[in-house]
């Protein structure tokens, strides 16, 4: 068998053809077909090494299974995604293009995180499902916008709308992955694409199960621009509270981003407002962070209350010194 995959994985159909055609025919299928510890056939070697003409011959010449599953519930199509002949060729031999690898990844979500438009329209062209979920309630939108796929995902969203609109079981539309992720260019097509105003302000409003929307989702991954226009040009509110009382300000100063900090401040953000998890203010949370530059700069510009007790009734200066931040202790 080890010498059959060596002979798969290099691509000598030369001498894979002459040892299987020297036997008989029932004892050559029965090694193309059998699997090895992690359930490899013949099958899956040759489509995960891309061969596509050992593939046809295993396949057509000699009746190896072009459905065969492995331990990892991955089938050929799974193992052939990255190469579009193979996956083509697959296709063509009437394959379940939905079949669902363990963790319920179909092809077609595993060929739109990777992001080749060209392999997404072949599988769907098949019959490939877009409104497939895997466990985690995640579409093949929200893998496309995850890894920033722009082509792909207005070919989804095309294909079909709802896409857009549907969440995944932490409450996630592919709106809110993509701004997670820092695909502004994905959040503003999604928007552009919307189809009329109220859906287009549902996706700049909604929150996932945290309570995280998209102005937050850009904050917690620093972009300072993409926020501003957001604020600015979309109207989207900075006041907003996810599941744990947190607006933007606080998510800011626990990053310790102070460009961040100081546009959330210039644009109207209270810097006292206390969260209703441990009614901690942004100082509290740039005390505990460590943030000297934070810490300064909300109370020296912004001047914020040093007073404010959180709910165990500790000052930030009291959380400095629970966390032994000795630079912000002095400073405050």
């Amino acid at each position: 068998m080890s010498s059959l995959i060596k002979y798969v994985q290099r691509g000598d159909l030369s001498s894979l053809c002459n040892y299987l055609t020297a036997i008989p025919i029932e004892e050559a299928r029965k090694i193309i077909n059998t699997s090895d510890i992690h359930g490899d056939t013949l099958v899956h070697f040759a489509a995960r090494s891309h061969k596509r003409n050992i593939l046809s011959f295993l396949i057509e010449d000699m009746g190896g299974n072009a459905m065969a599953v492995n331990i990892h519930g991955r089938q050929p199509l799974h193992e052939a995604i990255d190469d579009y002949e193979c996956v083509k060729y697959l296709c063509e031999q009437n394959v379940d293009v939905n079949c669902m690898k363990r963790g319920d990844w179909t092809s077609l979500m595993i060929s739109s995180m990777k992001g080749d438009l060209n392999i997404v329209k072949e599988l769907i062209k098949h019959g490939a499902n877009v409104n497939f979920l895997n466990k985690d309630g995640w579409s093949s939108l929200h893998l496309a916008a995850k890894e920033g796929h722009l082509d792909v995902v207005i070919y989804l969203h095309n294909i079909s709308p709802t896409l857009s609109l549907t969440p995944s079981k932490s409450g996630r539309l592919p709106i809110h992955t993509a701004a997670l992720c820092n695909h502004p260019d994905i959040v503003f097509q999604l928007l552009s694409l919307a189809s009329n105003e109220e859906t287009k302000q549902y996706l700049l409003n909604s929150s996932d199960n945290g309570g995280t929307n998209l102005l937050q989702n850009f904050v917690i991954c620093g972009n300072v621009q993409i926020v501003k226009k957001l604020i600015d040009e979309y109207n989207v509110k900075i006041d907003h509270k996810d599941k744990l009382g947190r607006e933007a300000i606080h998510h800011a100063a626990i990053i310790g981003n102070k460009e961040m900090l100081e546009l959330l401040f210039e644009r109207g953000a209270n810097i006292d407002v206390q969260d209703s998890w441990d009614k901690f203010t942004s100082l509290h949370h740039a005390a505990k962070e460590g943030h000297v530059d934070i810490v300064k700069y909300l109370i020296n510009v912004c001047h914020a209350n040093i007073d404010i007790k959180d709910n165990h009734g500790k000052t930030a200066k009291d959380i400095a010194v629970l966390w032994n931040r000795k630079d912000i202790i002095e400073i405050l």
